[in-house]
């Protein structure tokens, strides 16, 4: 946990991780939301009005949706590659340090 002034940088890899779920978790939820409004047909709901409205929001939803899905995936995929490159990077260290310790 920082406090106001501290000069270091530390990152939670666990909750880095936690995150990379969640975003699993949200691409999954859109996809759905994505598939519901693809399987849902408005016509013949009895008014053109009607039809022509719910045919404009599905089109402009679903758009939106595939936008959010994408953008979520390649948050997903920056994060995975940032995660993996702090977890290397500590697994370097951690060798280097016991390979040191053992030349003592």
């Amino acid at each position: 946990m920082s406090t106001p002034g501290d000069t270091h940088f530390a990152v939670d890899l666990p909750q880095l991780s936690g995150l990379l779920q969640d975003l699993d978790s949200a691409k999954s939820g859109l996809d759905n939301a994505l598939k519901a409004l693809k399987a849902v047909d408005a016509t013949g709901l009895g008014l053109a009005e009607l039809d022509s409205a719910c045919d404009h929001f599905q089109s402009k939803w679903g758009y939106g949706l595939k936008q959010l899905g994408d953008d979520t995936k390649a948050l997903h995929d920056g994060l995975d590659s940032v995660l993996k490159a702090y977890n290397q990077t500590e697994d370097g260290l951690a060798a280097m340090l016991k390979g040191n310790g053992a030349a003592s």
